[in-house]
């Protein structure tokens, strides 16, 4: 008999007291719910603060819970903590949940009946809506869901993955370093099962905490485009991958692009050179796509002062609209 649980949540952490005992306030009391199903692994990745006092204090308030505390003796990095979750997960699936994303009420509840539910799944899909009454639930093919939410699903919090770890080994290997870690193993379980769900409802209350120290250009550009390689690797349809680069291009990298052109300043560490060659370099990746050169081409050819007067005459139009 399987006697794993259903359900492993796993939270990294480093220097962030204060917020690891948030969320363990939001999670723990649902959690306790379902004691017999669920674990909970708390990964330290060498804090100096009192990180090691907030997991004792919640472990004794909730004995009945099984909390599994690890410390790495150093800081090993988000890639290096993540592997180390991954490794002391027992469950069939696995919840990365990082330290500033704290759960709303019956999220849990929705969570487990949905595993209960469907025991053929690769992956869970938590789309926040905050104007959302309680839940909902759709089981549809993995690929309809990277049709629609394409980059979205990069945010570690909201997947929940099959925990099979048959391509560990070398998934770690291929990947290393890679901050999109989370979204290759949630490609890799469609390995294993076509179908997954998206949970819609008011899932995380938002933290105030700001990310720091990535290098924009890796984890934006190169990272993301190693994802996009490893679902041509897995056979995933073209036409989805097609449609993954271009919302990512158009809905998320142009923005910012823009933004760096109005403001001047640097995005993350990102910065771009004034030279044309090296404005191509970064997307070299989407050289074959014709949304590319129609689409984010001429913001690159534009100067700065072109695109900053046609964002002034759109926000006068926009004004005198209202």
């Amino acid at each position: 008999m399987d006697n794993k649980p259903l359900l492993s949540i796993a939270i990294p952490t480093w220097n962030r007291a204060k917020s690891l005992e948030s969320a363990l306030q939001h999670l723990l009391p649902q959690a306790d719910k379902y004691n017999d199903v669920l674990e909970i692994i708390i990964s330290d990745n060498g804090s100096t603060d009192s990180t090691q006092d907030i997991i004792e204090k919640y472990s004794i308030l909730y004995p009945k819970l099984l909390i599994i505390n690890n410390r790495n003796e150093k800081n090993i990095g988000f890639y290096g903590n993540f592997k180390k979750c991954r490794e002391l997960a027992e469950a069939k699936y696995i919840w990365i949940l990082s330290d500033d994303d704290f759960i709303l009420s019956e999220l849990i509840e929705t969570i487990i009946s949905t595993i209960i539910e469907s025991s053929q799944m690769a992956f869970i899909y938590l789309k926040h809506n905050s104007q959302f009454q309680g839940f909902d639930k759709v089981f549809v093919n993995g690929n309809m869901i990277l049709n629609s939410e394409s980059y979205r699903l990069g945010f570690i919090s909201s997947i929940i993955f099959l925990n099979s770890k048959n391509y560990d080994e070398e998934l770690f290997v291929e990947y290393n370093e890679n901050a999109f870690i989370g979204l290759i193993f949630t490609l890799n379980s469609l390995r294993y099962f076509p179908e997954a769900v998206i949970i819609r409802g008011n899932c995380f209350k938002p933290s105030n905490d700001k990310p720091k120290g990535y290098n924009y250009f890796k984890v934006f550009v190169q990272d993301m485009q190693e994802v996009v390689s490893f679902a041509s690797t897995i056979n995933i349809d073209k036409k989805v991958i097609d449609r993954f680069q271009f919302k990512y291009l158009t809905e998320f990298l142009r923005p910012r692009y823009i933004r760096y052109k109005l403001d001047g300043i640097k995005v993350g560490d990102l910065e771009y050179s004034n030279r044309y060659e090296n404005n191509l370099i970064f997307l070299r990746s989407y050289y074959k796509k014709t949304f590319f050169w129609l689409l984010f081409f001429p913001l690159i050819c534009l100067p700065a002062s072109v695109i900053r007067a046609i964002y002034s005459t759109y926000k006068k139009i926009q004004r005198n609209d209202n």
